[in-house]
């Protein structure tokens, strides 16, 4: 079906090419348009035509949505949707979507190498070696993996495919979901724990949580307090998710052994942020989604739910539904 006169802005990229969204809206008749908006005004002034948009990490506020008297739908870059105001679009009968399902295995697999990395050291072995030091048991102490409680927070499709890793490397395993039974769990590897006792009892923590009012800051300096002093954090899921100044505080006072993070509160990190001078942590740069085949499947079904959204199909991932 085309779709002629009818528009989507995308306001925001940082993908090399948008070869392919530019195809598929093409062949459905939209004309596409870009920016580089970086605060409320500049989506407003790109978008006030638009009949969709496709976001990535631009505000969508309230004041936004007020502006954009002929958007239909909004479909957001990626999983987490924090930076679009969902009530406000839910009152305006604007469906919001997300894209779940292109980068779970680069999530995993990221959180794995991260774990890895934590518990052998390999960041702290790397640099003795670097000033020519060369020890066969240098950074003790440093433990075997089997048999380590990996808990993880939120047991959702990265959660899940975590876990899959996780026991190839004999951890066990515990999960934590308030949206999943003790039942469904254990039908999917994971043994079911409380919140509490999964924080106290872990070895590694995970999480892979959705970040809203109710999980901001789920990981503060009472979480930490809980934890065992030989436990691990790890978070590819939002930076929100964690309270950095609880953390930094964590790690420097050795409440906690240590921390590897792709997500961080107020990205990118500044370079004197006191995470990046704590030994016992690792941060990188919210890679953790990122494959060529990953971002392309990513361009790629976000583009498809635009059309279909224009085209009164129904969205796969909305979002925002009653």
């Amino acid at each position: 079906m085309s779709l002629p006169n009818t528009t989507v802005l995308i306001t925001d990229y940082n993908y090399p090419s948008l070869a392919i969204e530019e195809a598929i809206f093409s062949a459905a008749g939209i004309r596409m348009i870009t920016a580089q908006a970086s605060n409320v005004q500049e989506v407003i002034d790109a978008g006030r035509n638009a009949d969709a948009i496709l976001n990535q990490y631009a505000p969508i506020t309230a004041e936004v949505l007020e502006n954009l008297p002929r958007c239909r739908a909004i479909v957001r870059y990626g999983i987490g949707v924090d930076n679009i105001d969902l009530k406000a679009a839910r009152n305006k009968a604007i469906p919001v979507a997300n894209v779940p399902t292109y980068g779970i295995q680069e999530v995993a697999d990221h959180t794995m190498t991260l774990t890895l990395a934590l518990l052998r050291k390999l960041p702290q072995i790397q640099q003795l070696v670097k000033k020519g030091v060369w020890e066969g048991s240098p950074c003790r102490p440093i433990f075997e993996m089997a048999g380590q409680r990996f808990g993880l927070l939120g047991c959702g499709r990265i959660g899940q495919a975590v876990a899959r890793r996780a026991r190839g490397f004999d951890f066990e395993v515990i999960g934590y979901d308030p949206f999943l039974s003790d039942k469904q769990l254990l039908e999917i590897g994971i043994e079911p724990i409380d919140f509490t006792s999964l924080i106290s009892s872990s070895d590694l923590i995970s999480l892979h949580l959705p970040l809203n009012e109710q999980t901001y800051h789920v990981i503060d300096t009472e979480t930490f307090q809980l934890m065992r002093d030989q436990a691990f954090l790890i978070n590819c899921s939002r930076g929100g998710l964690v309270n950095s100044d609880a953390l930094v505080e964590a790690l420097q006072n050795q409440v906690i052994a240590g921390a590897a993070l792709d997500v961080v509160e107020g990205e990118p990190i500044g370079k004197d942020h006191p995470l990046l001078s704590c030994e016992n942590a690792i941060v990188t740069s919210h890679v953790a989604w990122y494959s060529e085949e990953s971002m392309q499947r990513l361009q790629r079904m976000a583009a498809e739910e635009i059309v279909r959204a224009l085209n009164g199909e129904p969205m796969l991932n909305v979002v925002n539904a009653e």
